[in-house]
């Protein structure tokens, strides 16, 4: 179980992918960190400072958490293929966020 975990100063270069160049054009996997708990209603959450996400060919992060907090975290060159369009003229996101509370601080 995972309550309040912190990520701090970690560098995640490429951390997801793309497979179109095999032919596979399903949506591309994503940094997905889940603070659900089973049989639970509520979920842990997370704390990421100082951390770099760079070159995503998708959602850099997402994460399932209750009052998580970004702070201080760099995102770069992430999802520059839009190749995780759900429907035309536009990816997912940068960071998908499931769970209601989330406080972000000087996150570029």
């Amino acid at each position: 179980m995972l309550t309040n975990s912190p990520f701090d100063s970690l560098n995640f270069m490429y951390p997801s992918y793309s497979k179109r160049m095999l032919g596979d054009i399903s949506l591309i996997e994503r940094t997905d960190i889940n603070g659900r708990f089973p049989g639970k209603s509520c979920c842990g959450g997370f704390h990421f400072i100082n951390n770099t996400f760079y070159g995503s060919d998708g959602i850099a992060l997402a994460y399932h958490g209750q009052g998580s907090v970004l702070e201080h975290n760099y995102f770069e060159y992430n999802d520059w293929t839009s190749a995780n369009m759900m429907r035309y003229g536009g990816g997912m996101a940068t960071i998908y966020q499931i769970v209601t509370t989330m406080k972000s601080d000087r996150t570029l």
